[in-house]
């Protein structure tokens, strides 16, 4: 009887990969919000024809991203305060 060859592993590719990206999902009872980043791997085609079909900046789109600013400048500027005062308090 011919003997089979032994089954190979599959090839995994490790979770710290550089080339493979990540997704962060944040859920608030009425909506969701899906932070990815990573490389884009579509063609620039497609990429183009995504942003013709789904454009970023629609009326739906405005009270997210300024809610989204909003709240990114105010927490920049809280934590530039408290590390002033910070400062202050180690020099005084």
């Amino acid at each position: 009887m011919p003997q089979s060859p032994p089954a190979k592993a599959p090839d995994v590719m490790p979770i710290t990969t550089p080339t493979r990206g990540g997704e962060i999902r944040l859920s608030f009872g009425f909506f969701y919000v899906v932070l990815k980043w990573g490389k884009e791997r579509r063609s620039s085609e497609r990429v183009d024809q995504d942003r013709k079909n789904y454009p970023v900046l629609t009326s739906t789109h405005l009270p997210v991203l300024v809610g989204v600013w909003t709240a990114l400048i105010v927490l920049l500027y809280s934590i530039v305060v408290m590390s002033l005062e910070a400062l202050i308090a180690l020099v005084a």
